[in-house]
């Protein structure tokens, strides 16, 4: 670097020294200035609309009393149980009675068609049967289990 480098260097940290120490002063002024509350700044801010609508007549608003609020409750909750009672009543009253489904008529089958029947209700009974009693004896091991673990709550 050279000399004439060096000693724009040193001017810039001069500047920028200068400018920093004017915004500090700055900062300080201000926060000495402002007032102590945040509702005296928000007066301070708003003054000047507050004074131009002084004389201006306030809007009026119509405030529903307690008695009316309850009673617009009161006639809702009816609305509401008789829907709600004319809703059941029209299930319960439009609907047929549960009609039964006759039983097939298997006299007219051939023993052939019979036996074909009967091994196919056999076929999905045994699959049935197996899952029962893979069922039951995970049920019995885990019940062990717990007895091992927890002790027989039977035992008196």
């Amino acid at each position: 670097m050279t000399r004439s480098d060096h000693r724009s260097q040193d001017q810039d940290n001069d500047s920028d020294s200068r400018v920093e120490a004017l915004l500090a002063d700055l900062a300080r002024t201000d926060r000495a200035a402002a007032p102590a509350s945040m509702e005296d700044r928000i007066f301070v801010a708003t003054r000047s609309v507050l004074r131009s609508s002084a004389g201006a007549p306030a809007p009026v608003v119509r405030v529903i009393g307690p008695r009316r609020l309850v009673m617009a409750f009161r006639v809702a909750a009816a609305i509401g149980l008789v829907v709600t009672a004319g809703v059941v009543w029209r299930a319960v009253t439009s609907g047929s009675a549960a009609t039964t489904i006759p039983a097939a008529d298997i006299t007219h089958l051939s023993e052939a068609e019979l036996d074909e029947l009967a091994s196919m209700l056999a076929m999905y009974d045994e699959g049935v049967a197996d899952e029962l009693h893979s069922i039951s004896n995970e049920a019995e091991r885990v019940s062990g289990s717990l007895s091992d673990l927890f002790g027989d709550s039977t035992e008196g």
